[in-house]
């Protein structure tokens, strides 16, 4: 089904996506407390693991590969103020540029084992806690109503108030009680219908 779907995808002539994501990426990603699903980021781990090997070269780890930057490209230079060399590769060149982050963050615990995942959450920020974490999070619902529930505490439930704002034409009226517009309070407060249920 998903290679039916890919290949669709690749095969249509316009590249236009039809659907709309419900949730933005950055939020899905942001831990629990602060209400997303505790996905990792990964090209925010990937900027924490080039940071963590910066680190590790301005710090002068007793490893072979640094021990091989020092001698080809950096030699008797500072890190923080050498050019970058254009010789060396993609790879040197993008970890010797995340030195400017290297400066900023230096508040890192060399006793735990996982220095990625510390540099991780600090470039995540301090973000907002939510107070419904436990509603959703400790749940023994369906799964499915569990994330029905986290999209209408995010307000991303595809009622047809939200249809109407990106264009899809669809008949307004609550199909339950046929009395008001379909919305996310209509739905789970106001609805005569729910109330009684």
């Amino acid at each position: 089904m998903i290679e039916a779907f890919c290949r669709s995808y690749i095969l249509s002539e316009t590249n236009t996506i039809t659907k709309k994501s419900l949730v933005a990426w950055e939020n899905i990603c942001t831990p629990k407390l602060a209400g997303g699903l505790n996905l990792i980021n990964l090209p925010l781990w990937n900027k924490a693991a080039i940071f963590k090997t910066c680190r590790d070269l301005a710090h002068k780890q007793d490893k072979l590969w640094i021990r091989r930057i020092n001698a080809y490209y950096i030699k008797q230079q500072q890190l923080q103020h050498m050019p970058i060399p254009q010789q060396a590769s993609w790879m040197v060149r993008h970890i010797i540029r995340s030195r400017a982050t290297l400066l900023q963050k230096q508040s890192i615990n060399d006793n735990n084992k996982s220095i990625i995942r510390q540099i991780y959450l600090q470039l995540l920020g301090d973000l907002p806690r939510v107070s419904w974490k436990c509603l959703i999070f400790q749940n023994t619902a369906r799964p499915k109503a569990v994330f029905t529930m986290w999209l209408l505490l995010h307000g991303r439930l595809p009622t047809k108030d939200r249809l109407a704002s990106w264009c899809i034409t669809a008949t307004s009226q609550c199909i339950i009680c046929e009395g008001q517009d379909k919305s996310r309070e209509h739905l789970f407060v106001t609805c005569p219908y729910t109330r009684e249920l």
